[in-house]
């Protein structure tokens, strides 16, 4: 069941951060015409958000 459990929060963990990236980018895209070093600095930061959130979830279920 906590393997289950962990696949689980794993997918939403990966939505949430895929979810952020492209809002990230639909943002900056929308506003700003050709502006790419603010975009991946975002970009960046969901990512490591991201991968902050699974490793805790993943120590958290161990």
């Amino acid at each position: 069941m906590q393997k289950k459990a962990g696949k689980i929060a794993a997918g939403i963990g990966l939505g949430m951060a895929i979810g952020g990236m492209t809002a990230a980018v639909g943002s900056t895209m929308m506003h700003s015409g050709g502006a790419l070093k603010p975009m991946k600095k975002k970009a960046s930061r969901a990512l490591q958000s991201a991968e902050d959130m699974l490793d805790s979830l993943r120590i958290m279920l161990k």
